[in-house]
Order: C-alpha cells, then structure tokens, then sequence
C-alpha cells in the first residue's frame, strides 16, 4: 500500500516488501499490482521460447486482468535486462551451472514453472543443443 493512501501504513512492517529498486519505482503510488507473497502459485506463466511472462488462461477474466496489469506496470516483459536475465537463468540450468535448487531459491517462479512444463523433457534437450553452438554460449555469456 503506498504511504500516500495510508500513511499509517507507512513504517508497518506487514506493508513492506523485498523488491528491486527499479521494480519499486515503476510500481510507485500504483496499487494495480498483485502481491507476491499472497498469490497462488501458477497465476504467472512463464514461455521458454519468448521468456516472457504471461496470465495463466484458466485464471478468471477478472485475474487475468491483474496479471496482465502487473506485468505492464512492471515492464517484466518489455524490458530487456528483466528478460534477459530469466534466460540466462534458464540457460545457466540447462549448462549445470544452476542446479534445480539454486534456481528455485533465486527464480522461483521459473523453477515452478519448470515442473510444472515438464522442462527437463519437454524443453531441456533443444536448450543443451543450443549450447553445443560456440556462439550462442558466447552470446549468453556462461
């Protein structure tokens, strides 16, 4: 809740979140954005071809309008350091240098995704043929 609109709130530690300086700033006065720490798990899709995120489509229409608002507010799609980075991230587990773990601690949301995809089946092969290709591992940089 920004402390504009209650600023009671303003020093509650139940109104305080870990976020990214850059994902704090975009959210600012806005209260168009879901809460993390209260969401269920699979409101947000992840795409391992895009690296996007996107609403999951069995999510009302009212929902999907709240995802759809939090990752515009956030530009969690449009900007290219935010998309760059889950790439990378999946990449680093598909080489080994990201075990299962460690992404879940550090990218919760693609480790959930990931089982829930079935990604070591599904999509980890066509990702390890990818890194057979110098360039690609070069322009990754892992």
């Amino acid at each position: 809740m920004p402390k504009t609109k209650d600023p009671s709130l303003a020093y509650e530690w139940s109104n305080f979140r870990l976020c990214r300086a850059k994902l704090n700033h975009r959210k600012g006065e806005h209260d168009d954005v879901l809460d993390p720490y209260v969401l269920a798990e699979g409101w947000f899709r992840f795409n391992f071809t895009t690296f996007e995120l996107y609403p999951d489509p069995d999510l009302s229409d009212d929902d999907k309008k709240k995802v759809n608002a939090t990752i515009v507010r956030f530009e969690l799609n449009e900007d290219d350091n935010l998309v760059q980075e889950r790439l990378r991230a999946v990449y680093a587990y598909a080489d080994g240098k990201l075990t299962r773990e460690q992404l879940t601690r550090l990218y919760p949301l693609i480790a959930s995704e990931m089982v829930a995809q079935d990604f070591d089946v599904k999509h980890l092969p066509r990702f390890r043929r990818l890194l057979e290709n110098p360039r690609v591992r070069d322009g990754l940089g892992i």
